[in-house]
């Protein structure tokens, strides 16, 4: 049960989506994207041994990433 002031239609809307996941690894780290389009994802976790590269802005869950770029991750 949700104490909100957003109707629940709304709140629920894309509940039956189906999600897109794909896993890469770059520099010891592993990505969890999600795939947004077909140009974009967005990092949805990050698996890592070196505490820094959880500290890095640009590897927060929620980053949109654009598909050229993730060579340069």
């Amino acid at each position: 049960m949700y104490y909100t002031i957003v109707p629940l239609d709304i709140l629920y809307l894309d509940i039956y989506k189906q999600r897109k996941f794909c896993e890469i690894w770059k520099n010891n780290v592993i990505f969890k994207l999600e795939e947004i389009n077909d140009e974009e994802y967005r990092i949805f976790d990050i698996f890592s041994l070196n505490p820094s590269d959880y500290l890095n802005p640009y590897f927060s869950p929620g980053t949109v990433i654009k598909k050229k770029d993730l060579i340069n991750l």
